[in-house]
């Protein structure tokens, strides 16, 4: 199966990830009541698998990074397990001992709330989209899905 990467968003959302409820994988859109999935809290395989067992009709949050590749939780640059996030906090900590704002990143990433996605996210002129998949040709999507 072809990388996340080769995905695009069909229709863009405006609507604010984080007033939809849910986790850091999956949140419900409180304007159109559809699940909406984040493919940087997802390995590059469970993305797949997720794409593949809905027929590619997924609403999906991702970031595009400026070289065009999408991050997943398993890319260099990804929400950590536990372990890596307290050896990256302590590393930003000493980095940005004297920034008040930096250490309220760090706390969060620790906890591992929904915002210390984006906060871990390297600056790279790239951005999170939100909306409708548009799935490749060459993913063999089911030939009853309308394009």
């Amino acid at each position: 199966m072809p990388a996340l990467s080769d995905l695009r968003i069909a229709r863009p959302c405006p609507a604010d990830w984080t007033a939809m409820a849910g986790d850091e994988r999956v949140r419900r859109c409180g304007r159109c009541s559809l699940r909406v999935y984040n493919l940087a809290a997802l390995s590059e395989a469970e993305g797949q698998r997720l794409i593949a067992e809905m027929e590619g009709r997924v609403w999906a949050r991702l970031y595009r990074r400026a070289d065009g590749t999408v991050l997943t939780r398993d890319c260099p640059g990804a929400p950590a397990s536990t372990g890596r996030r307290i050896a990256m906090a302590a590393a930003l900590a000493s980095v940005f001992v004297a920034s008040e704002a930096a250490v309220d990143r760090v706390s969060a990433f620790v906890a591992g709330s929904p915002e210390a996605v984006e906060a871990v996210v390297p600056v790279d002129d790239g951005e999170w989209i939100m909306g409708d998949i548009a799935v490749p040709e060459e993913w063999a999507v089911s030939p009853s899905r309308p394009r």
